[in-house]
């Protein structure tokens, strides 16, 4: 699925951003930018999981990027999604 989601962060296009990803990364102060950057060269810590009320996949990529741990998930329709949306992002605290 990262390989997936890396792909898809290639082309800007192929992202969208929910309002709710939109007013969290702005409360956070998490530019799209620094999304971007998680979706193209970060990891999946946590196992994917199907969201029962949508039924796509998310996941939850994460990446120290610009000075900070940041995570953001993203959701897709499946193994074959042609793009993907970020749901949220939040900064990453150890």
């Amino acid at each position: 699925m990262g390989k997936l989601i890396r792909g898809i962060a290639q082309d800007t296009a192929r992202i969208s951003f929910s309002r709710h990803a939109l007013g969290q990364m702005r409360a956070r102060k998490i530019t799209l930018s620094m999304a971007l950057d998680v979706l193209r060269k970060g990891k999946i810590e946590l196992e994917p999981e199907v969201d029962m009320k949508t039924g796509h996949t998310c996941c939850r990529m994460e990446r120290y990027t610009a000075g900070k741990a940041v995570a953001v998930v993203v959701a897709c329709e499946d193994e074959h999604a042609p793009d993907c949306i970020v749901v949220t992002a939040f900064v990453v605290r150890s």
